[in-house]
């Protein structure tokens, strides 16, 4: 196939030529061959002094009928000076979208050669929506004769699937519906594509693909923890649930990259997992989960998984034995109790959603002190149940309150919103809300 393409490619830069005998001859128009042949020529034999934009105007003028020949010259960009290869690029991707739709589909189904399947990749690079995804996906994967996909290739895949995201946000729920028919070798481009945007909705899109993808839970939990790193807050249960339930893989990998993804999540629900991995036989799993761990609970033991065991049982017992007490106590009557209430409660992560709800509610009292106190520790636990009590603070009278309820709002969200409770609103999901309630 790629001695055709050559010899193509020879024929290619005979048509000058050709296209000039022909127009001293009868009169006999000159192929779209001839025609895109002649204009290279042209641009070429002048050195280049016309414009590239001039070139590309004038390629474009060829109509639908060049799309071929100009895909032929653009997948063999050497024989090409440099200055023509973005003309020849330009008029491809500016040919009317159902005939050049229509070639490349062909191009996708053929034995094309290699280079031009990447021209093909590059033209959607420019033009593709998300209603494309899946010929880009056509035009990359693997023909029957090919054990896996070329790499040149998978670059040209990648940029495509970027350039799509790129413009189209919403082409991600089109790729992540794709990817489990991906070929192996083109899952790694497209889960990067995906991350993109660092985004919540990246996060659910990830956790949603675990399990569905063969060979790809490592690669996806990898993404899931730099994604949730530069969030920088926790993730919701719908996230971390599916996450939670990797850290029992039986693949050391995945395990190692569960464990690492749930400290990124700051998923503080995986602890008792965590700790029941400080007992792995493999010794990359039990430091993973150790890291983890200390992460998490903000603690560092070195006594192994007796220590931790301890902490972590000590901590539950706190919780049924203490916390009714300390949340009691943040309705006290002296403010000087329901700080330090605050203050006991933040030094215990485990129920972290709980702890949120129980301080949210006393965001009303009157103490301003107080209330900006429990609006730090809100910011501090990160969870969504928080968040329509610190609606509601955005519109109380002092600025402290309003600017310490803010400054938690975005701590929460990762929003950057100026403390207006109506700009806060009608940013945030109603059905986030209506969950945190």
């Amino acid at each position: 196939m790629r001695l055709a393409l050559l010899v193509a490619l020879a024929l290619l830069s005979a048509l000058p030529a050709r296209a000039e005998g022909a127009e001293e001859g009868a009169g006999t128009p000159p192929t779209a061959e001839e025609a895109v042949a002649a204009a290279l020529a042209s641009f070429a034999q002048s050195g280049c002094a016309c414009t590239a934009p001039e070139l590309e105007r004038t390629l474009l003028a060829l109509g639908p009928d060049a799309i071929a020949p100009l895909s032929l010259a653009l997948a063999s960009a050497q024989t090409l000076p440099p200055e023509s290869e973005p003309a020849v690029l330009g008029a491809l991707a500016s040919q009317p979208p159902e005939p050049l739709r229509a070639y490349l589909k062909e191009l996708a189904a053929s034995a094309a050669a290699e280079e031009l399947r990447c021209t093909g990749l590059r033209v959607l690079a420019r033009v593709a929506q998300p209603a494309d995804l899946e010929l880009c996906v056509s035009c990359a994967s693997p023909a029957e004769e090919e054990a896996a996909v070329p790499r040149a290739r998978r670059i040209a895949f990648e940029q495509a699937l970027l350039a799509v995201v790129r413009r189209a946000p919403e082409g991600r729920y089109v790729l992540a519906d794709l990817l489990p028919s991906l070929d192996g070798s083109l899952v790694g481009p497209a889960v990067r594509a995906l991350a993109l945007e660092r985004t919540p909705e990246t996060l659910e899109l990830f956790s949603g693909l675990l399990g569905r993808v063969e060979g790809a839970d490592g690669l996806l939990l990898a993404e899931l923890a730099d994604v949730g790193r530069s969030l920088g807050r926790p993730a919701d249960e719908r996230v971390s649930v599916p996450v939670r339930a990797l850290l029992a893989a039986g693949d050391r990998h995945v395990a190692v990259l569960a464990a690492q993804a749930a400290a990124a999540l700051q998923d503080t629900r995986a602890i008792g997992d965590l700790i029941a991995l400080l007992s792995h036989a493999e010794p990359a799993v039990r430091a993973a989960a150790e890291e983890a761990l200390v992460l998490l609970a903000r603690k560092h033991y070195r006594g192994g998984p007796e220590a931790w065991e301890r902490w972590y049982r000590d901590e539950l017992d706190w919780w049924v034995a203490e916390a009714p007490r300390v949340m009691a106590r943040l309705s006290a009557d002296d403010p000087a109790l329901a700080v330090a209430a605050v203050r006991e409660l933040a030094q215990h992560r485990l129920n972290r959603d709980e702890s949120a709800e129980a301080v949210a509610a006393i965001l009303w009292r009157p103490e301003q002190d107080l209330v900006v106190v429990a609006c730090s520790t809100l910011g501090y636990y990160g969870s969504p149940r928080a968040l329509p009590g610190l609606l509601q603070a955005l519109e109380r009278h002092e600025k402290q309150v309003v600017d310490a309820a803010a400054t938690a709002l975005r701590a929460i969200t990762g929003l950057d919103l100026p403390p207006d409770p109506d700009a806060w609103r009608a940013a945030l999901d109603p059905e986030t809300l209506s969950e945190a309630r």
